[in-house]
């Protein structure tokens, strides 16, 4: 399947040419390295964790990492700042 069909299934966000891949890449890497790393480390796990575990066992996984992102200084600057209408800035911790 080319790239055209994947994104007409909804199985692609976007199509993005060849000459500008590097850029778009490297943009779409700065906007995940600048957010919060710590909460998307574990949505990586989660979408992983799926693949092994049922639905049950999934309710668990999810439960713990909302305890863990939730602990996060990230997750109580970025409320505040929201409340303030500012932008948020993430530190990974």
């Amino acid at each position: 399947m080319g790239a055209e069909k994947a994104y007409e299934f909804g199985l692609a966000t976007r199509v993005i040419e060849g000459e500008v891949l590097t850029e778009a890449a490297t943009k779409i890497a700065d906007r995940l390295a600048s957010g919060p790393t710590v909460t998307l480390g574990l949505i990586r796990h989660q979408v992983n964790s799926a693949l092994k575990f049922g639905f049950d066992d999934m309710l668990k996984v999810e439960s713990q990492n909302q305890n863990i992102a939730g602990a996060t200084s990230d997750v109580r600057d970025s409320l505040k700042v929201f409340n303030e209408g500012l932008p948020p800035v993430f530190t990974g911790k």
